[in-house]
């Protein structure tokens, strides 16, 4: 069996039994998402947050995941972006291929841009609760020290108790992804940029992939009659993708029942 060129250094939730585990990450998945448009096989690296900084110390202090170690080729390139425009510019084909144009390349950027501002704040609260249960205690700590704030942390995990707020919530999202599901209208197929799924329906896709770690954001936001278009580009991106994530049930009591 041939080892795969590509090493990807992805995060996942608990130190232990790195390899049984699904990352959660939007900008993992989304590096995730390219490597499967484009078809390339890869050995993954799980890593908590804590191993991070000692297992990529090579490639600098600001290093963090997704990296993608191409070997001789470019070395450590880090950077979810930064990946996409390296996997375009050596394996697009006239068929599949993450930009296909420098008009393109430039949307992309701005899908990424105005989800990881607007969307990521906005469905945070629906999956921070969810992110803090499954991770394991250093992990956990971690998170709260540099990555959210631990008096958001603790007010997100109080909203997602409540059916109400966690509507409100919801809704907020969905108000976001109008102008996606507006854009799909306006497109010429059945991704945004037409017939062939790019590094832009992976950008918002990595958003709907973490989701799934709280099964209530499905009829909430992704198939709600809110949004016909957004529901059908999921089954259409699932369909020609092949791509899936298994994340463990809630923890009882962390989210409310609908």
């Amino acid at each position: 069996m041939t080892t795969p060129k590509y090493t990807l250094y992805e995060l996942v939730a608990h130190a232990e039994q790195r390899e049984a585990q699904t990352s959660h990450s939007f900008f993992v998945l989304r590096s995730k998402l390219d490597l499967a448009l484009l078809d390339i096989p890869y050995t993954r690296v799980p890593l908590a947050f804590e191993q991070i900084k000692p297992t990529l110390a090579a490639a600098g202090p600001g290093a963090t995941v997704p990296a993608l170690d191409t070997g001789a080729d470019a070395g450590l390139v880090v950077d979810s972006f930064t990946i996409a425009e390296y996997l375009d510019e050596h394996h697009a084909t006239e068929s599949k291929y993450l930009f296909g144009s420098p008009d393109a390349r430039r949307f992309a950027r701005f899908v990424q841009l105005w989800a990881d501002k607007t969307l990521l704040l906005a469905i945070m609260p629906l999956l921070v609760p969810l992110f803090v249960a499954h991770n394991d205690a250093a992990s956990r700590a971690y998170f709260v020290a540099r990555i959210w704030p631990a008096d958001d942390v603790a007010r997100m995990v109080e909203e997602s108790k409540d059916a109400d707020r966690v509507k409100e919530n919801a809704a907020a999202v969905r108000r976001l992804l109008r102008v996606v599901e507006l854009y799909l209208g306006a497109s010429d197929g059945r991704f945004l940029l037409g017939d062939v799924p790019t590094h832009a329906d992976n950008v918002v896709a990595s958003y709907y992939f973490a989701s799934q770690i709280n099964p209530v954001l499905n009829p909430l936001v992704w198939e709600h009659p809110d949004l016909p278009r957004v529901a059908q580009w999921v089954k259409d991106f699932k369909e020609v993708s092949g791509f899936s994530v298994s994340y463990p049930p809630p923890p009882a009591g962390v989210v409310a029942e609908l």
